[in-house]
């Protein structure tokens, strides 16, 4: 079989994402009705990344031991992952499965309303140095599906990542996604 074409034009190499075999590419095109939810992630996110308290909750969990930490009113004993410094593999784990099991909490943590797990998501990785996406898709006659992608390596990304593994491969074909910066 000979090998997949490289991407380019309004394709994005994506070799980690479910709906996509290895080499292949997924269609970008533009999401419109997303933009004023995006709009409103990356002021939320921009917020939580200047509250030295959330600076606290990054670390406390991705760090080791058993911290209490006070956010916005809120305290709370954190349990950390013990990642090693600038490891950023375990780091956006512990990141993505901190947000999944206290997404009850996020609307607290980052007020944004529906998405605000996916603003925690973001504002955590981005507090601990991993650069964060968010990817827009839409199926037709669908409102759009946001979710969070994480850039590797650290500082200079050049491979993306979606942390929500089963989302695109759900969406199926004839969805068009469109990426943001977080």
């Amino acid at each position: 079989m000979p090998p997949a074409p490289p991407c380019s034009g309004s394709t994005w190499p994506d070799a980690e994402h479910p709906a996509t075999a290895p080499g292949r590419c997924l269609a970008l095109g533009k999401v419109p009705e997303a933009e004023e939810r995006i709009g409103r992630l990356q002021d939320t996110v921009w917020d939580a990344v200047r509250d030295p308290n959330m600076r606290e909750l990054s670390l406390a969990v991705t760090g080791p031991g058993q911290r209490i930490v006070t956010v916005r009113k809120r305290k709370m004993t954190v349990n950390g992952a013990g990642c090693e410094a600038r490891d950023a593999d375990c780091e956006t784990e512990a990141v993505t499965q901190w947000s999944r099991a206290n997404s009850g909490i996020a609307a607290s943590l980052t007020p944004a309303g529906e998405d605000s797990q996916i603003a925690l998501t973001c504002s955590l990785l981005t507090l601990n140095g991993i650069t964060c996406r968010f990817r827009a898709a839409k199926r037709p006659s669908e409102e759009p599906t946001i979710f969070t992608l994480a850039g590797f390596p650290k500082n200079s990304p050049s491979r993306w990542v979606s942390l929500d593994s089963d989302l695109a491969g759900r969406l199926g074909a004839g969805t068009q996604f469109e990426d943001f910066d977080g």
